[in-house]
Formats: structure tokens, C-alpha cells, sequence
């Protein structure tokens, strides 16, 4: 069985990392997990003990109109 990645389909080379995104569980590869575990509401259950989130600096903008709310992260490198 060959797994792939839940945000950018490329196939999973070695262990997974599976992370809680506000309810959902997905299956996430090396890159995606270092870019998404930094970020508030995403939860590791189960991965690589050398996953580090960067220490990025992070813009949240919150919009508001008549069909609801919609937020907008910035990341700052």
C-alpha cells in the first residue's frame, strides 16, 4: 500500500505523521508536517520525534461578511 500525503499527494517515504486539524485526521509527509505543526489548532498524534515547527512569524486577519467569517494566515519568513 502506498501512502500519500492528505495536502500535497506526494508519496510518503518512510513514517507518516499524522496530525488533528480542527476534527479532521490526516496523514501528512516531512515537509508538510514541519510546515503545519507550528500552527495553532493543529494537533501531532502520531509522528517522527524530529518534526519542529519553524519559528516563523504568523499574520492572522479575520474577514467578515454577510456568507460568515473567513481567517487568513500570513506567514513571515
Amino acid at each position: 500500500m502506498v501512502l500519500t500525503c492528505d495536502v500535497c499527494g506526494a508519496v510518503i517515504e518512510g513514517e507518516p505523521v499524522i496530525v488533528e486539524i480542527d476534527g479532521a485526521v490526516l496523514t501528512l509527509c516531512q515537509k508538510c508536517a514541519r510546515k503545519y505543526t507550528g500552527v495553532k489548532g493543529v494537533k501531532v498524534i502520531k509522528g517522527p520525534a524530529q518534526i519542529q515547527s519553524p519559528q516563523k512569524a504568523v499574520t492572522v486577519t479575520k474577514y467578515e461578511s454577510r456568507r460568515g467569517t473567513t481567517y487568513r494566515l500570513i506567514s513571515r519568513r
